[in-house]
């Protein structure tokens, strides 16, 4: 859903890189969202749960629908406070995919 667009920007700059990644301490972001639907638009489709994991990165979305109002729920966690060699592109990659997962799409349309 476009409310995370802006929490995660990933550029490929370059494939060779000669710092760390460095965080300071492991982080973990949890966002709760409710969204009301208002009466004259009807829901059409929702993104579908993602779970994606290892050993040092979780990210989770998941959309429910409890009558008028849409429950979404979006985790990261980030369990290294750096990232050194190979791990960054390993870090890279996740959060190219976290970027596709906050991109997914609830439709709408407008009652007749």
């Amino acid at each position: 859903p476009a409310v995370f667009r802006s929490n995660l920007l990933v550029t490929r700059r370059s494939n060779t890189r000669r710092y760390p990644v460095f965080f300071g301490f492991p982080v973990s972001f949890v966002d709760d969202i409710a969204i009301t639907i208002p009466e004259s638009w009807e829901l059409e489709s929702l993104p579908e749960d993602k779970v994606t994991m290892n050993d040092k990165i979780a990210y989770g979305l998941s959309v429910r629908v409890m009558e008028q109002q849409i429950q979404i729920k979006r985790s990261v966690e980030i369990n290294k406070a750096y990232f050194i060699e190979d791990a960054v592109y390993t870090l890279r990659d996740f959060l190219e995919k976290i970027a596709i997962g906050d991109q997914a799409a609830i439709v709408f349309s407008q009652k007749d």
